[in-house]
């Protein structure tokens, strides 16, 4: 019932920066609040967000409280992340002329996005010791933190692939590691 009754309420609702907005395991371990002014500055101008309600959203744009997954259907519109698909990927191409783009995403927001024809991506996997990719609650924190691993390592609003590369593989975690791959 709250989910519905923030939904209905969407229109002039309240609204907080993405980074506040979404909660979970690898917002709470990427822990954007505890940066340096300056640090948070640039992380919040680098990290987007694919969004089932407002398609791609920077990490400091105002979101409102909704309740509606990528992956969901919705009549007649269908799977919402197929609905953004094409706007969605259309900005991550604009920004893949600029910057690096680094992958992290769970494979429900990804299907927001077709990587086929967009250059400088990186998709980075979290995986075993025995090197398997993984899922999961530990893996969603670990990819909580090393998305705060590559953020302190390199300058993302102007690191090339390489630079990128080098810090994911620089991740150190107990029970992950983490592999960058291009498409």
């Amino acid at each position: 019932e709250h989910a519905r009754a923030a939904n209905r309420a969407l229109p002039g609702s309240p609204t907080l920066p993405a980074w506040q907005r979404y909660t979970g395991v690898v917002w709470d371990h990427l822990d954007l609040g505890s940066m340096t002014a300056g640090a948070r500055k640039t992380a919040l101008a680098a990290l987007f967000v694919p969004s089932a309600v407002m398609g791609l959203v920077r990490a400091d744009d105002p979101v409102p409280e909704y309740k509606l997954k990528m992956g969901a259907s919705i009549a007649p519109v269908g799977k919402v992340s197929r609905f953004w698909k094409d706007a969605v990927t259309a900005e991550v191409r604009k920004l893949s002329a600029k910057h690096v783009i680094v992958d992290l995403l769970p494979q429900e927001h990804a299907a927001a996005i077709d990587f086929t024809d967009i250059p400088n991506v990186i998709h980075v996997d979290l995986v075993s010791k025995k090197g398997g990719v993984v899922g999961g609650h530990n893996a969603k924190a670990a990819k909580g933190l090393l998305a705060r691993h590559v953020l302190d390592s390199v300058d993302i609003r102007s690191a090339d692939a390489q630079a990128v590369t080098k810090a994911v593989s620089s991740f150190r975690h107990a029970e992950f590691g983490a592999r960058a791959r291009r498409a």
